[in-house]
């Protein structure tokens, strides 16, 4: 399986020590990762990739995708600026007791 995780830059190799503890990874230059285990499925590196990320505090800006069946990438997630809402005053007051529960007043000079 291979990693690709050029986007990450200045962690690679931190990724790479943190995958030798549960996986064999060897490095390939332009930081790509290369996990030699046949035995393992994807989604287990996918897991282990993405539990890196939230431990270095980067789950919020990457994000790791499978490509093909035996190719990760890890992606930079391009946020999108939020549309800044004016809050609306509030018009009126709400009825009083009286209106809203007649049945508590029935002989109230409105009624």
């Amino acid at each position: 399986m291979i990693v690709d995780a050029r986007k990450l830059k200045d962690e690679v190799e931190t990724l790479t020590e943190f995958l030798n503890l549960k996986f064999n990874v060897k490095v390939n230059s332009g930081g790509k990762l290369i996990v030699e285990d046949k035995k393992l499925k994807s989604r287990d590196v996918k897991a282990q990739v993405k539990h890196f990320l939230h431990k270095k505090g980067y789950s919020n800006q990457y994000r790791v995708l499978i490509e093909e069946e035996k190719q990760a990438k890890i992606i930079k997630i391009e946020k999108k600026e939020k549309k800044i809402r004016k809050k609306r005053k509030k018009k009126g007051t709400p009825p009083s007791v009286v209106y809203t529960m007649p049945y508590f007043y029935p002989n109230h000079p409105r009624f």
